[in-house]
């Protein structure tokens, strides 16, 4: 039974048996699979686009132990080391700058020879302006605070509304 793996290999749990008789030098060959990585492609949600800065952790499906850290590159790629064969979970922990987190536990399975590739989309953020207007006489009132929140009730900040500032003329 194989003991250890080379590096980058799964190791063989298969048992061999050879039976040797006098004056025999049976050959016995022993395969191993390569251990594969997991690709993550980022991509705007609204154009397609790839998107560098992305960060992710990638934990055993099991154990919830981080077996990896990467982060997109330019061309909104990130790979993981070669992985063991097995079931692993993604999560995205930074957000490219402009864009919103994407809060969903990827399930990704890793099989031999071949790369698991998880592609994962982000909606860009968007500006809100706020016009805090008077009831009584439509005039813009600065300083009035409000907290931004999606549909589901998450929380993504606070904005405060304000006025256009006017310069007195200077003849």
């Amino acid at each position: 039974m194989e003991t250890r793996a080379p590096d980058g290999y799964t190791i063989t749990n298969e048992r061999t048996e050879v039976e040797v008789t006098d004056g025999e030098k049976p050959i016995v060959t022993i395969e191993n699979h390569k251990n594969t990585s997991i690709q993550i492609q980022k991509v705007d949600s609204v154009t397609g686009d790839y998107l560098e800065g992305a960060e992710f952790e990638v934990r055993e499906f099991s154990t919830n132990r981080v077996v990896a850290v990467c982060t997109t590159d330019r061309a909104g790629i990130a790979v993981t080391e070669p992985l063991p064969v097995g079931d692993y979970i993604v999560v995205e922990t930074k957000a490219p700058d402009g864009y919103v987190l994407d809060e969903t536990h990827h399930h990704v399975e890793v099989l031999y020879d071949t790369p698991a590739i998880l592609r994962v989309s982000n909606a860009p953020l968007t500006g809100i302006m706020i016009t805090k207007v008077s009831t009584v006489d439509d005039e813009p009132l600065m300083g009035a605070k409000f907290e931004i929140r999606t549909a589901e009730g998450r929380v993504l900040g606070e904005a405060v509304s304000y006025t256009h500032l006017t310069l007195p003329t200077i003849a």
